[in-house]
């Protein structure tokens, strides 16, 4: 009997110590809460100055009527891929010549680059990057940000976004305006913030796929372009579709899950079965 009540004041005397390194330890977090409220508050003040002064540099760029024409090294280089049959409109097609005079207005020179598919545009992103392009510009809907972004992981470069596809959802979600004019504004004021990325990686394939919104198995996979290419009306793309959703197997698929943010996992899910429907 003694021993037994000896251990219950022993666990009891472990509780309260951790009880209260706890709520020390919430004291703290909460004081660094406050503090970094107040430093995030103090930088969005900064950032619409620069976004105040950056609209004054460009109400007196036209003063005149129009912006200044020919070569100005003032100007800050980036490189433009522009998707022309992203948007609405996007089947017949579009010019990039108002973005890139909109770039212009706001003190960035563009030299474009146009997507023709998802590899060539981020073989462009490569090229741009080999070039020490340090702002890349994707002027496109979410899948040409997509490309361009699985690019740029884990280098020095700066990801631009002119949203003009059809639901601009990544634009939507980062606060980007949909307004060109306002984007490419955002664009020159030199804002920037880092995002999280996600990250498939296979067995049976030892590239790294990246991803910004979503990712999908199976069906989901197959189906989900699938409803995109009905919706833009290009038909020519449902005939490979199809046949991947007909070549659909069986089997036992091992996968990991890992969210990671900087060096330390946030999040694990352990291995586990899944029966896979894709070929």
């Amino acid at each position: 009997m003694a021993t037994n009540k000896k251990r219950i004041g022993e666990v009891r005397k472990k509780l309260s110590r951790l009880q209260a390194e706890h709520a020390a330890l919430a004291k703290d977090i909460e004081r660094a809460r406050c503090k970094l409220d107040k430093r995030a508050k103090r930088l969005r003040g900064l950032e619409m100055k620069i976004s105040k002064t950056e609209r004054r540099a460009f109400e007196l760029s036209h003063a005149a009527g129009q912006a200044q024409r020919g070569p100005d090294p003032s100007l800050r280089p980036a490189y433009l891929i522009f998707n022309p049959t992203s948007g609405p409109e996007g089947k017949e097609g579009r010019s990039p010549e108002p973005l890139v005079a909109a770039l212009r207005a706001h003190g960035i020179e563009a030299e474009v680059g146009f997507k023709t598919s998802g590899k060539a545009a981020r073989q462009l992103t490569c090229d741009a990057l080999e070039h020490n392009y340090d702002l890349i510009i994707a002027a496109g809907g979410d899948g040409t940000i997509e490309d361009v972004a699985s690019q740029l992981v884990h280098t020095k470069a700066v990801l631009g976004i002119l949203p003009v596809g059809s639901r601009n959802n990544l634009a939507r979600e980062l606060g980007i305006p949909l307004d060109l004019n306002l984007a490419c504004e955002l664009l020159a004021a030199g804002i920037t913030r880092q995002v999280d990325i996600g990250r498939v990686r296979a067995d049976v394939r030892r590239d790294v796929e990246f991803f910004l919104e979503t990712a999908g198995l199976g069906m989901t996979a197959v189906l989900f372009p699938a409803g995109q290419a009905l919706r833009k009306h290009r038909f020519g793309t449902w005939r490979p579709l199809c046949a991947n959703s007909l070549r659909c197997t069986r089997g036992q698929w091992k996968l990991s899950w890992m969210v990671r943010r900087k060096s330390a996992p946030i999040l694990k899910w352990s291995p586990f079965q899944c029966a896979h429907d894709w070929s």
